[in-house]
């Protein structure tokens, strides 16, 4: 499982967050994003982005 991101903060206290994920590296899928973001909400973008991973983070998909 491969998980990247990228934070890149501006000069107005915003971040946007760029990143992909991958569950299997033989594959070529991956999900790419980007999440903007005020820095007092970047560890709530982090949280959702974990309840994300753990949702569809395996090779059987959604998990119920």
């Amino acid at each position: 499982m491969e998980l990247r991101l990228e934070v890149i903060p501006n000069n107005l206290g915003q971040v946007v967050l760029h990143g992909y994920f991958k569950e299997n590296s033989d594959l070529k899928n991956e999900l790419k994003f980007e999440m903007e973001s005020d820095q007092s909400f970047l560890s709530s973008s982090l949280k959702d982005l974990s309840k994300f991973v753990k949702h569809y983070g395996d090779s059987k998909g959604i998990k119920i």
